[in-house]
Parts: structure tokens; C-alpha cells; sequence
């Protein structure tokens, strides 16, 4: 949902990493590595299979004509990254495993507790004790899981009702606003604006290097050297 691969990863880096603290892992040991790449991974090689979770993809479908463009949408994209998608996930699974999993327990701490489930009881005692921290949703965050969920479904769902992309984004929008969520306060303050105009930039480039012909002109002048390459590549 957030258009910015550094993002996610500052939300997901720290949960990470106070995994491998739970589990008693050395920071920036071997095993804790592997959980950072098993983090990164669900970010990086996620990121060209969905369009609105990194804003590259939007950049790519800019650069296509209107009718090809015409011809994804969210759902149409993933299935057509999946057989891109479906062997990186696996390779990137298989040496993660292979490379980083533990080689023994870290004292008390074990890959599988004597309990139920795949969490060692003390890593899932953490886990609860912090989610009971946190309390239970209020008002706001309910509306805005919601909000999410629908948005996300009238996305995914696209091609049976024709409502563009960004209509449904303004509607969640107007939604936040009228449930108080978002106000004036928190609109003027509690975005990021630098990041905004970046990617709004960043989205426009692909309709830009196509008016201006840049993209034709990228083209025409590596072609002679490709050409040559090919047929000379010692």
C-alpha cells in the first residue's frame, strides 16, 4: 500500500531486529542477517510484482502506450510478474535457509518451544505481552481498517466494475476525512510532503519521456552500440 520500498523497510527493519533480540541473536550475526533478508525479501521482490508498492511500477506502465496500459490493472500485473515472482520467492526462501538458519539453539532460545506452534514460548510470551500494550483499536483505526480493506478490494476488483484506480483513492480519502482521521492538523503536518512531490515526479516521468521522446532517443543511441556488440561480442 505504501508506494516506497525505504519506508516499508523502516517500519519492518526494527520488528526484525527485536525478533532476533528476543530469540537472543547476535546483531548483525549470521542468523540475524537472516531474518533482516527475510524481511527485505518481502519487500524488494514484492515490490515489482504489485504496482502501487513501489512507485517503479508505476513508472514502468507510463512508459507503455495507452492501449497496453488500458490492459493492467493490480490484478492483471501481479499475474503477469508471477512467473518472475513465484522462482525469485523460492530462491531467495532457499538461501536465506540455507545460508542464515541457526546452527544451534541460543541457550534457552530454540528454533521450536516445548509448546504449541512454531515459536519458541518465550518469543511468543513477548509478542503477546507487546500486542497487550498496545490496547485495543479505537475508534479512528477501526474506520481506517475499513477504509483500507474496501479500497484495497475496489483495486484488486478493478477490471469487473471500471472504477479507476485513483477515483477510489480520492473516495478513501474523502472517507478518512469525514470519519475525522485525517484534519487539518495532521494533513499539514503529519504528512510528508518532500516524499509526495518525489513520487508524484517519479510517476510523471514516464509520460514526459515518451511527449519528449526521450525514451526514442535512449533507443536510437545505444542500438548502434548493442548492434555491434551482437554481432562482435568478442
Amino acid at each position: 500500500l505504501i508506494p516506497s520500498m525505504a519506508a516499508k523497510v523502516s517500519i519492518l527493519g526494527p520488528l526484525a531486529m527485536q525478533i532476533g533480540d528476543d530469540l537472543g541473536y547476535e546483531r548483525r550475526g549470521r542468523e540475524d542477517n537472516g531474518l533482516f533478508l527475510a524481511m527485505f525479501t518481502g519487500v524488494q521482490t514484492v515490490a515489482p510484482a504489485v504496482i502501487s508498492a513501489s512507485v517503479i511500477g508505476y513508472a514502468l506502465i507510463a512508459l507503455y502506450p495507452e492501449d497496453v496500459q488500458a490492459q493492467f490493472n493490480l490484478m492483471n500485473w501481479f499475474l503477469a510478474a508471477l512467473p518472475w515472482f513465484i522462482p525469485m520467492t523460492i530462491l531467495n526462501y532457499a538461501l536465506i535457509v540455507l545460508m542464515h538458519r541457526p546452527r544451534k539453539a541460543h541457550g534457552e532460545h530454540s528454533l521450536r518451544g516445548e509448546g504449541s506452534g512454531d515459536y519458541p514460548i518465550d518469543l511468543r510470551d513477548s509478542i503477546v505481552e507487546r500486542r497487550r500494550s498496545l490496547g485495543k483499536m479505537d475508534k479512528h483505526e477501526k474506520q481506517m481498517a475499513v477504509i483500507i480493506l474496501v479500497t484495497v478490494a475496489f483495486w484488486v476488483t478493478q477490471v469487473l466494475h471500471g472504477i479507476p484506480a485513483w477515483a477510489v483513492a480520492l473516495c478513501a480519502l474523502i472517507a478518512m476525512i469525514v470519519c475525522g482521521i485525517v484534519n487539518k492538523s495532521n494533513f499539514a503536518s503529519g504528512m510528508s510532503w518532500s516524499s509526495l512531490v518525489f513520487i508524484g515526479i517519479v510517476l510523471g516521468l514516464g509520460a514526459v519521456f515518451a511527449e519528449a521522446g526521450i525514451n526514442e532517443w535512449i533507443i536510437t543511441a545505444f542500438s548502434p552500440a548493442l548492434s555491434a556488440l551482437a554481432s562482435n561480442p568478442y
